[in-house]
């Protein structure tokens, strides 16, 4: 699948935010989160999961001082500031709501399906999850670097989209925002389909056996996936937030999202190197297997496609409220 084309850069003065009405231009975001935030509900309700008062209240309002700010900073039309806050928004409420998605999801007590991954990576590459972290575990300092370009997808995000909107990159800075949720959605869902330990866990090893990986991610989500699959851990909120997700990877995904929006931004170049890199430490350092990693970039360039698709119909002028065609029919969590 070929990439779509890169929105047009947008520069000053074309972003008016006195001719356009509040949160108009991520509304198809705001859709997807409604959806995910509706998905969640149903999911803890099915499931029997709830949520900790006291971490809803926190959150509630941490939300309603951030959207407080946005409406403050966009009044005094300050457009740049309005919108990068508005994306960190769209991003952290995004993750607390799939967060709780994904543990519902992981009750679901299907059986892992890690062995079926390794013969499809045998069969399709001739190789292994297994031989590949062996192949890095002789080579301690790429296996130090991929550590720290595999942790750079927390901090990533914020940075590049405070580098586009640096450069008033309004289009890229929405677009990347409604890709990273659309991704993170798409995995989210996959999950029960092909549940998995990870190449780390699935052989028993232990962070000790691979001292050069710094990222335990691959191993610290282990006594929470146990406790929720064994139907001890049922309030969610006081626990850690983890990555439960093993198939499809959205390290993969995530990574070929900044690379193609990143590229707008300074430094573009060294940010496609950055996430090219993070691509190559799906499998040794995260411990996804090789089959992740694909069925993640499959994602991702759907991901990309759509949301080109949206904002393409927007900026036409032509209203995308047809049947099948709205935001909210693509978007939303069914």
């Amino acid at each position: 699948m070929a990439f779509p084309p890169a929105t047009q850069h947008e520069g000053p003065g074309v972003f008016d935010v006195s001719k356009l009405p509040a949160m108009r231009s991520q509304r198809p975001a705001y859709a997807l989160l409604m959806g995910q935030a509706t998905g969640a509900v149903a999911c803890m309700g099915a499931f029997g999961f709830r949520y900790d008062l006291p971490a809803i209240a926190l959150l509630g309002i941490a939300g309603l001082l951030l959207s407080a700010a946005v409406a403050a900073l966009t009044r005094r039309r300050m457009s740049d500031a309005a919108l990068l806050l508005e994306c960190y928004l769209l991003l952290l409420a995004s993750a607390v709501i799939l967060s709780a998605v994904t543990c519902t999801l992981a009750a679901t007590k299907a059986p892992y399906v890690d062995d079926i991954l390794i013969a499809i990576d045998r069969g399709l590459f001739g190789s292994s999850w297994l031989d590949i972290a062996t192949f890095f575990s002789r080579r301690p300092l790429t296996t130090a670097i991929l550590s720290f370009v595999y942790s750079s997808l927390s901090w990533q995000p914020f940075v590049i989209l405070g580098l586009l909107v640096l450069r008033r990159r309004h289009r890229e800075a929405r677009s990347i925002t409604l890709t990273w949720l659309l991704a993170s959605t798409l995995c989210v869902l996959a999950m029960p389909v092909a549940p998995a330990l990870g190449g780390y866990l699935h052989y028993g090893t232990r962070p000790a056996d691979f001292p050069y990986v710094l990222v335990t991610a691959a191993w610290d989500f282990e006594p929470l996936i146990t406790a929720i699959r064994s139907g001890q851990l049922r309030a969610l909120g006081a626990a850690p937030i983890v990555g439960i997700v093993t198939f499809p990877s959205f390290h993969a995904a995530g990574a070929i999202i900044l690379g193609y929006y990143g590229r707008h931004a300074a430094a573009g170049f060294a940010i496609v190197a950055i996430n090219a890199a993070m691509l190559m430490s799906t499998v040794p350092i995260g411990g996804h297997y090789i089959v992740d990693v694909l069925a993640g970039a499959a994602i991702a360039l759907v991901a990309i496609t759509i949301t080109a698709s949206v904002h393409a119909s927007a900026a036409s002028g032509r209203p995308a409220e047809t049947a099948g065609s709205r935001p909210q029919d693509i978007l939303a969590v069914r």
